[in-house]
Parts: structure tokens; C-alpha cells; sequence
């Protein structure tokens, strides 16, 4: 696996994973479902990483500045997240010229 930093990560092991999203919808609770073939890394610095692979076919859309996901194939429902950043931010200023 590569992209994630300058390491390379590998993989041998995969599960099918069921992942259930509890929320309501229209005043109903509902349950939205999301399975997936997933790879176990070990050592990996992030606890669950979701890539395009399964974004895209989801019609997940992920909203940082609200702290939600929309989840386009399961009749749109809208899940919080949790986001926790790690490390100092750092701050990285851009000139532009004409």
C-alpha cells in the first residue's frame, strides 16, 4: 500500500466487513449498511482509512467543516463523524505572483 506518508505498508490479510450506521430518517430510525472487502495493515498510524474505492461506488460525500458524511446510496443519510487530528497543525502560507 502506498500514499499514506513516505512509508510503504503491505498487506496479506482481507475480511469482509459489515459496517452499520444508525440515524434517523424522516422521524424513522434507520440502518444503513455498507459492505466491503477491507485489508488489515498492521502498524498503520490512522485506525480506518476508506479510500476512493469505496467512496465513490457509496456516493459517500464527506463534509470536514460540519463533521458529517452523506451517504448518496442509502437514501442520503446524513452520519457524524469524529475527527481527531493528530500532531501540531501546521501552517503553510502561499504567495501568488500576476
Amino acid at each position: 500500500m502506498r500514499g499514506i506518508g513516505s512509508k510503504r505498508h503491505t498487506s496479506t490479510k482481507y475480511v469482509t466487513l459489515s459496517l452499520y450506521l444508525y440515524r434517523s430518517l424522516r422521524g424513522e430510525q434507520a440502518i444503513a449498511v455498507i459492505k466491503r472487502e477491507v485489508y488489515l495493515v498492521d502498524n498503520l498510524a490512522a485506525n480506518l482509512l476508506i479510500s476512493v474505492d469505496i467512496l465513490a461506488p457509496e456516493a459517500i460525500e464527506i463534509n470536514m467543516k460540519n463533521k458529517l458524511i452523506t451517504l448518496g446510496n442509502c437514501e442520503g443519510i446524513i452520519v457524524p463523524i469524529r475527527i481527531t487530528p493528530r500532531g501540531e497543525r501546521t501552517r503553510i502560507y502561499v504567495k501568488a505572483s500576476k
